[in-house]
């Protein structure tokens, strides 16, 4: 899997944990400290460091490996 397989799947994986917990871009944004940027760029396949991902996964109750698609 190349890097930009990577940023497709976790901009697909994110948009449909996010929206299965009920929870807007802005919302999830601040619930994690990033601007609403952030979340709308990575959901855009842009992708993101793994800090953040790891904040992402917390909030959404999943692993940084579901929003990537290493299952």
């Amino acid at each position: 899997m190349n890097e930009e397989q990577l940023h497709r799947n976790l901009a697909r994986n994110l948009e449909r944990l996010r929206e299965r917990e009920g929870i807007s871009q802005a919302g999830l944004a601040r619930r994690i400290g990033v601007a609403h940027m952030t979340i709308w760029r990575i959901e855009d396949g842009q992708g993101c460091r793994l800090p953040v991902l790891a904040k992402i996964a917390k909030a959404l109750k999943t692993s940084p490996n579901e929003l990537i698609g290493w299952r």
